[in-house]
């Protein structure tokens, strides 16, 4: 029975991710479609509880039912004449062609990696503090109750805040649970595995395999950014999304077809629904549109437009959740002034911040057990391709633009919100950075040329190359 819910949880999410993507005209080779397309198949229908909530429609199994497959219908019925210009032939996932057999040691590693994430994520139960005195008990009253305003809010909460987080989790816990997973969680793993492949297919694009696999085993194996392929909380899938919407911007600069743009915005509403901070994050991006559109001469009319619908989408996810169910719904009141720094004045706050992201978070022993070596060695590179080539690659300005996005805004909002603690929200906040650090690497001169000699060596023809054929 469990695994009949699961194939049918995965049939759902493959069609409502494929309708998502063809309302946008997104498409990409067979592998890296199939990841987008359960990207973002997995993470829409978390706004279902919570819109059955808000529309004080019970949330029992039968609503959840239907509503998935209403939500599956309604995303698809407009691109169902289409359909045949959009096949991407994403059910023939032909791998064998594309890996070679030097790859698979690694991708043996990488297997059992993320094999052991599967089976934590489907075997253990939720146990991140922040889950059992918020969403993941909301999501466990929902099912008995068949409200998310349950009996979770008769205790007293005068000491957490974790019940005023966004529904995202809460959403996809209720549904996992209704399907038959009593933790739920198991949705995680898949969003992990459906990004790392991702990421590894923008890695083999740029580099030769071998360089490509080296770099993904480190980004993979970092201990805390592993650890959150099955642990319960909201910052990896934050950094998936907040990922691709800058990725998806920077696909808009470089081929200027605008349904890139409109996607962005819609991954930066679903990053926001993820963390309402995304919102802050999001308008300190705006920027870069602007540079881009001072650059080729955009009117002074679409620029707005634009710069309106980066932040209008994720602005308006962030009012349905605070301006309305918070404001009005929730029992337990949210009240953001009390927890604004009322000494603006004293910057040393600020300053200890940024330097104890540093000297605790980034680098030092605490650092290693966090990262491994994966900072040390994008510096290294980072700094010896700068000192070579004397300029930083036309496409790593905008990676550049969203890591200096990350490491200030992080101890900004510290700073402006203490209770964003540098232990927890700006360590995890840091998965923000890591990515963008690797497609850095993917544009790397230094490694792009050793990628050419390799290839060089082991193909000696003029038409010798070292992207992928996924």
């Amino acid at each position: 029975m469990t695994l009949a819910a699961l194939i049918f949880l995965l049939i759902i999410h493959y069609c409502i991710g494929y309708g998502f993507l063809r309302l946008f005209r997104v498409q990409f080779n067979r592998v890296p479609q199939v990841c987008l397309t359960f990207l973002t198949g997995i993470v829409l229908p978390s706004f279902i509880p919570f819109l059955l909530q808000l529309a004080f429609i019970p949330i029992t199994f039968s609503s959840v039912l239907i509503s998935l497959l209403a939500l599956c219908l309604l995303i698809n019925i407009l691109s169902l004449k289409k359909l045949k210009s959009f096949s991407y032939g994403s059910l023939k996932l032909h791998f064998s062609p594309s890996i070679r057999i030097y790859e698979w040691p690694f991708m043996i590693v990488f297997g059992i990696f993320l094999i052991a994430s599967l089976w934590r994520g489907y075997y253990q139960p939720v146990f991140a503090r922040d889950m059992l005195s918020g969403p993941e008990v909301i999501a466990e009253y929902t099912i008995k109750e068949h409200t998310m305003l349950n009996s979770f809010f008769d205790v007293n909460l005068e000491t957490t805040n974790n019940h005023h987080k966004p529904p995202y989790i809460t959403g996809l816990q209720i549904i996992y649970k209704y399907f038959g997973f009593p933790f739920g969680q198991i949705w995680v793993c898949f969003l992990a595995i459906a990004f790392c492949v991702f990421l590894y297919y923008l890695l083999r694009q740029k580099l030769h395999p071998i360089i490509a696999c080296t770099i993904f085993l480190l980004f993979l194996a970092m201990p805390e950014l592993y650890a959150y392929t099955y642990i319960l909380l909201f910052d990896y899938s934050n950094m998936i999304f907040f990922f691709l919407a800058v990725y998806f911007l920077q696909y808009y600069f470089r081929t200027r077809y605008v349904n890139k743009l409109y996607f962005s915005a819609a991954l930066f509403g679903l990053a926001t629904f993820m963390r309402v901070e995304t919102l802050v994050f999001t308008a300190m991006i705006v920027p870069a549109l602007w540079l881009y559109a001072f650059r080729h001469k955009l009117s002074i009319r679409r620029v707005a437009l634009y710069s309106v619908l980066l932040v209008g989408v994720p602005a308006v996810v962030y009012f349905l959740w605070v301006g309305i169910y918070l404001e009005y719904y929730i029992p337990a009141k949210f009240h953001l002034g009390p927890q604004i720094n009322q000494d603006l004045l004293n910057l040393q706050p600020l300053i200890k911040r940024f330097r104890e992201m540093h000297s605790v978070l980034i680098f030092g022993d605490f650092g290693l057990r966090l990262w491994g070596y994966f900072f040390y060695f994008f510096i290294f590179l980072t700094a010896a391709d700068i000192i070579i080539t004397r300029k930083i690659d036309k496409e790593s300005r905008t990676w550049w633009y969203a890591i200096l996005v990350i490491y200030l805004g992080l101890p900004v909002l510290g700073f402006l919100l203490p209770l964003m603690d540098l232990m927890h929200t700006t360590k995890r906040g840091l998965f923000k950075l890591l990515p963008f650090m690797v497609l850095i690497l993917a544009n790397n001169s230094i490694l792009q040329a050793l990628s050419a000699r390799i290839t060089r060596w082991e193909l000696p023809t003029p038409d010798a190359k070292t992207t992928s054929t996924f």
